[in-house]
């Protein structure tokens, strides 16, 4: 209840600084967040959350009879998987985000507010891997049965969250910006949030390795950057 709390107020704040800036000027506030954030939890809902429903019965199974190695294990496995997943995605947001939302939104009344939709969307893509890896590592803590650990974890993210979409948003008012701003401090909390978790989640999970989480991400991401590349020059 607590974090469901958390998570509402940090989203009252931002929804009333998109507001404000979507009364300033056009295209540039909430409705450009919200349609960007559906697109960039497209992969994550549907990759990420199934996996992670498979993973959570079996590391529960495994932290129930008290073997830590088969958590921590099954953990990196899932990290792996997502990593391998949703590094493309995040590319491809980031290469395509404007032609993309030109596709969707590029049409009609709305069709000037595409590209506030574009910039959103790659501001949000690079939070997209810390987001869905702080997925898994709160999946990790529910399979554990340490609730009380995601709470002050969620707290300090929305106060990141929020701290620096205020100091984005509030010292500028060119309203075109604000809602890649406020992408930009959702990606921000997410990123501060995943390394404090994983982090915190070493103590009870020790045989989790950094170093291999970000071999694998750094593979990952040399495979699929030339494809980037090309496709942002296209």
């Amino acid at each position: 209840l607590g974090f469901v709390l958390i998570n509402q107020l940090a989203f009252v704040v931002i929804a009333r600084l998109g507001t404000a800036a979507t009364v300033a000027g056009p295209g540039a506030g909430i409705a450009a967040y919200n349609k960007a954030y559906l697109l960039f939890l497209l992969p994550h809902s549907l990759f990420t959350v199934s996996v992670t429903t498979a993973m959570l019965p079996s590391a529960s199974r495994l932290a129930a009879d008290g073997d830590m190695h088969g958590v921590a294990r099954e953990t990196m496995r899932t990290m792996r998987l997502v990593a391998a997943v949703l590094v493309p995605f995040a590319v491809a947001f980031l290469a395509l985000g404007d032609p993309l939302t030109q596709l969707m939104f590029g049409n009609g009344a709305g069709a000037r507010d595409a590209a506030f939709v574009g910039w959103t969307l790659r501001a949000f893509a690079l939070g997209l891997v810390p987001f869905t890896l702080q997925y898994v590592c709160l999946r990790a803590f529910y399979a554990l049965e340490n609730t009380r650990v995601t709470f002050w974890l969620q707290l300090v993210i929305a106060t990141v969250q929020v701290g620096v979409a205020l100091g984005l948003v509030l010292p500028f008012h060119a309203s075109a910006w604000v809602s890649p701003a406020l992408a930009a401090a959702f990606a921000s909390a997410y990123l501060v949030g995943f390394g404090m978790s994983f982090r915190r989640l070493q103590r009870d999970l020790p045989d989790l390795r950094a170093l291999e989480l970000a071999r694998q991400l750094f593979r990952v991401t040399v495979a699929v950057l030339p494809a980037g590349l090309v496709a942002w020059a296209a």
